[in-house]
């Protein structure tokens, strides 16, 4: 499966967004971390914001990250060409929730 994701990722750098911290990885924080995968980002959307236009960026999800909101505050996807990709296995995977009922082209 892990070769499989890696062929439709991007060619551009690997972005991670932080879920339970495990195995020597630190915290989630967007205030103090590089988005590798020791020292994940806190958010997908400070990890979009990092990405390069065009560059073919991947914003990564990991197992147990959760993002919740509302339509008027939640994902803003305005960097072109990155790719987002949630890892994890059943409860642990990662998990979006909008409370809102209109998304807008989301």
């Amino acid at each position: 499966k892990a070769a499989a994701a890696a062929g439709r990722l991007g060619a551009g750098r690997n972005f991670y967004v932080g879920g339970t911290a495990q195995h020597g990885q630190r915290a989630a924080s967007d205030a103090t971390n590089r988005g590798g995968l020791k020292d994940p980002f806190s958010t997908l959307d400070y990890a979009t914001g990092v990405c390069t236009t065009l560059r073919q960026d991947n914003v990564i999800a990991l197992p147990g990250h959760t993002l919740d909101g509302t339509a008027a505050s939640f994902l803003t996807c305005d960097v072109i060409g990155v790719t987002y990709l949630g890892i994890g296995h059943g409860s642990a995977r990662p998990t979006i929730t909008c409370s809102s009922r209109v998304m807008g082209g989301v």
